[in-house]
């Protein structure tokens, strides 16, 4: 990566970074602490970046950023990373777990807190997974883990169970186990189950999903049209058995 926005003296050329994460602390609530290390550089560029990655708003600011685009920027002390940049890490993450069928996915969540006048959040670091447990069940669930200081909740989860009744999947049983996302101060995590139906089905206008639903079939099939020469060469057959024709040749005198 290129240091050079944090510098005084640009410099022309990358140079190797590494990045260093240690979670300490309680694993309810634990508390991450990003290093830099900048091993071939000159002693001058060295100080002058662990000058400006001094305190740890602008370490854990860079890691981010650094990891999500590959390089560093300036201006970010007062800057909300929570949305394209920890949705850009979360890809980069996730594109590392899972198998290559899709019937096992393992990923990394990282949802950067909200910290202003009306509310405030925790960071959260979860795991999430998908996997199929047999051609008609599916399961999803994610784990997270609050790590900051604006409360002191503990690890939430999420559940999901689909069922599959037809052979498309269109049409699913559900069961489910979420965390609520809305809260009151001081109230602990709470917890909503529910089970139903869902039915998914493809339609371009009103009427005809009204059709698929009352008819009880889904969208037909396009009809490929034959094109004009193999339907009046096949004309022939629709004729009795005692009339027959003759092509008509062109003779040449």
């Amino acid at each position: 990566a290129n240091p050079s926005v944090l510098l005084d003296n640009p410099i022309s050329q990358n140079i190797p970074v590494e990045v260093e994460i240690h979670l300490t602390g309680q694993l309810e609530q634990p508390n991450p602490e990003f290093n830099f290390r900048f091993p071939n550089v000159t002693s001058t560029v060295k100080s002058e970046l662990d000058y400006r990655l001094s305190s740890k708003e602008d370490r854990d600011n860079q890691a981010l950023i650094l990891l999500a685009t590959g390089g560093f920027a300036s201006g970010v002390r007062d800057v909300n990373i929570s949305g394209t940049i920890a949705e850009r890490l979360n890809g980069i993450i996730n594109s590392l777990f899972g198998t290559g069928d899709g019937k096992f996915n393992v990923g990394l969540d990282l949802e950067i807190g909200q910290d202003n006048i009306d509310y405030q959040t925790d960071d959260r670091f979860g795991i999430t997974f998908q996997t199929q447990i047999s051609d008609k069940v599916l399961f999803n669930g994610k784990v997270g883990v609050p790590f900051g200081s604006a409360s002191q909740t503990v690890i939430a989860g999420d559940a999901q169970i689909d069922l599959l009744l037809n052979d498309n999947g269109t049409l699913r049983a559900k069961v489910f186990n979420r965390e609520n996302s809305i809260r009151n101060f001081g109230e602990e995590i709470g917890y909503t189950q529910g089970l139903g139906l869902s039915y998914n089905v493809e339609f371009d206008t009103f009427k005809e999903l009204l059709q698929i639903i009352f008819s009880g079939k889904n969208r037909k099939p396009p009809i490929q049209k034959e094109a004009p020469e193999a339907i009046e060469k096949d004309s022939t057959q629709y004729l009795p058995e005692y009339i027959s024709m003759k092509k008509k040749s062109n003779e040449q005198n």
